[in-house]
């Protein structure tokens, strides 16, 4: 098993559009509170589901509570407990991240203005507008995550005549520790594209990138935000090709985001009937309980 393979689990929350813990088929924390955290937070901040007091009650000690106290903010201002305890992990994290044994050491030299947002990042100063150039490595810092591990190659040269050409090589094993490390910085990054460059190809192509992701992993979680994002803005013909590319468990979790959309539904019905297989869910079975829905509406 693995975090993808529990996808559905947390899913189970889901009941008549709104995602509640006690609707889960076993208990939030069956696989601990950290594992918990990963599923579960981006479901309840999306739905409006819970407060301040109740996110800090149980999900304080995590990073992207941090990430979930910006989105509620959106609406209700924070008072200082809130505020205190962001500012605590975003010192805590710019210290994780220039330890000489972090992985985010990779990516530091490389993207100098992304490592200086996260470096001077307030949750107080998330709503600000910031130029292309930081858009830009924005960009390429998630694409340079997403491509990592994938693929490798050199530069060799060709016999006589000396010309160079590329060796590519793909690799067996895709590497995801970023989703596991680091998960407010990824969600804080695509929380500025998402605003600022919302039809961002970087993240349709990283949605069609299929990572690993261990049970703690918050990749499952993020690929169904940023997914959600694209279906809510996109005209419908315009996500034809990005719905086409992205797998059921995906399909059913905007499905349940948009139960009362007969139009939505109908949307999400066609592409499961147009898929043949899938790894997680049958398809004639989802298809079977979206067009139950659509009956309803």
């Amino acid at each position: 098993m693995c975090g993808l393979c529990i996808e559905g689990i947390f899913l189970s929350g889901w009941e008549n559009g709104s995602f509640i813990l006690t609707n889960m088929r076993e208990a939030p924390d069956f696989m601990g509170e950290e594992v918990e955290a990963a599923h579960v937070v981006a479901e309840l901040v999306i739905t409006d589901m819970i407060s301040v007091e109740n996110l800090l009650s149980r999900y304080a000690k995590y990073p992207i509570v941090v990430w979930s106290l910006y989105y509620t903010a959106q609406k209700n201002p924070l008072d200082e407990e809130a505020i205190t305890i962001c500012a605590t992990h975003l010192r805590a994290q710019k210290v994780r991240r220039a330890m000489s044994n972090s992985s985010w050491l990779l990516l530091q030299d490389t993207f100098p203005l992304v490592t200086e947002f996260l470096d001077k990042m307030k949750i107080t100063d998330l709503n600000e507008r910031y130029d292309s150039s930081l858009l830009d490595e924005i960009e390429c810092c998630l694409l340079s995550i997403h491509a990592r591990g994938y693929y490798s190659w050199e530069i060799a040269s060709s016999t006589p005549d000396g010309g160079n050409f590329a060796i590519i090589e793909l690799h067996e094993s895709e590497k995801s520790e970023f989703f596991v490390d680091w998960p407010l910085e990824l969600f804080m990054l695509t929380e500025v594209l998402c605003r600022l460059r919302p039809t961002s190809w970087v993240l349709r192509l990283a949605l069609s990138v299929k990572l690993y992701a261990p049970f703690n992993s918050y990749y499952p979680a993020w690929r169904r935000y940023v997914a959600n994002h694209f279906f809510e803005l996109l005209d419908p013909l315009d996500f034809i090709p990005l719905g086409n590319s992205l797998p059921l468990m995906v399909i059913h979790a905007l499905a349940q985001r948009h139960i009362h959309n007969n139009v939505r539904i109908t949307q999400l019905l066609e592409f499961v009937e147009n898929r043949q297989s899938d790894e997680q869910i049958v398809p004639e079975q989802l298809a079977r309980e979206l067009r139950d829905t659509v009956k309803r509406l």
